[in-house]
């Protein structure tokens, strides 16, 4: 109940805000009944477009406030490559919560008039859902106006419900070339490491694929050392728990010791590049985060 309540209290002070600047600002939609979505993703399904012809995943469709006001209908809308302007309908007149939900790339090509071998890397599809309360008042799942001259995106459902605690109300699936170890070691075992942001250098290591684990040596430049790095092929999640790869490294700091690295990022096949942020530390220093860059030299 309290849930509901700051929920109440959140909507009417968005209202209040708008109000004020009502040129800039469309009048946000009464969403004083607390109805939210809640989709959660089936994690036995696929998550990334690797073949549209054959994508398929499911997520389910149910209510964030799951003892509050029902909604008379919820209807898939997507849109593609954020192109909030224009969404299309994907499936119409979800009337029980939760239900399962089942998406192929076929559907999702189709509501744009495309065949799947059309969708390129890179695309991208965010499904969320209309809503339509008892009384018939529609909450769109897509919403835009022209703030300060340009074309924005507004945040769903009249407030940015986005912050309550695990919400989630948009999927996002996204076309992206097929992994394929061989393109990452067709380098005579050489892949490059762009690491200006923390050793100011950009170096070679040797890399080792074992399943999907990767081993790279001559780390942050230092001979001989060595870290791991974990691939997860379903979300494409390149993972470096925290070692220990040097108990010196001269190229860094002669003074400081036990140098560690941790960190996570994503692989790009298409760009035959895997981009991580990193945490970098000794014994006696924390650097701090940087975004390191570790690729096929073209």
């Amino acid at each position: 109940m309290k849930k509901i309540i700051s929920f109440v209290i959140l909507a009417g002070l968005a209202v209040s805000f708008t109000a004020c600047r009502k040129n800039d600002n469309p009048k946000l939609p009464d969403i004083a009944k607390g109805v939210l979505p809640q989709l959660v993703q089936d994690d036995t399904r696929e998550i990334l477009i690797k073949d549209a012809a054959n994508f398929n995943t499911a997520f389910t469709v149910g209510l964030y406030f799951k003892d509050g006001n029902q909604p008379k209908k919820m209807d898939l809308m997507v849109a593609m490559n954020g192109d909030y302007s224009n969404p299309k309908p994907l499936k119409a007149e979800i009337t029980s919560f939760p239900s399962k939900q089942e998406i192929t790339g076929a559907q999702l090509a189709a509501a744009f008039g495309l065949q799947p071998s059309a969708i390129k890397p890179g695309d991208a599809f965010e499904i969320r859902p209309d809503i339509t309360l008892v009384d018939g008042t529609l909450l769109p799942a897509f919403r835009t106006a022209i703030i300060n001259g340009d074309l924005t995106e507004l945040p769903p459902y009249g407030v940015d419900a986005n912050n309550f605690p695990d919400a989630n109300m948009t999927m996002t699936y996204e076309k992206v070339c097929p992994y394929v170890k061989d393109d990452f070691l067709n380098a005579n075992g050489v892949l490059y490491v762009d690491d200006k942001n923390f050793s100011g250098a950009t170096y070679p290591v040797k890399v080792d694929i074992n399943g999907d684990t990767w081993t790279l040596t001559d780390w942050a430049g230092v001979p001989g050392a060595k870290i791991t790095m974990t691939l997860d092929q379903r979300n494409y999640k390149m993972t470096i728990k925290q070692q220990t790869y040097a108990a010196v490294a001269p190229n860094l700091d002669p003074n400081e010791h036990d140098w560690t690295v941790v960190g996570s990022g994503k692989i790009n096949p298409c760009t035959k590049s895997v981009t991580l942020t990193v945490t970098n530390t000794s014994r006696e220093s924390n650097y701090g985060t940087a975004t390191t860059k570790i690729y096929v030299k073209q």
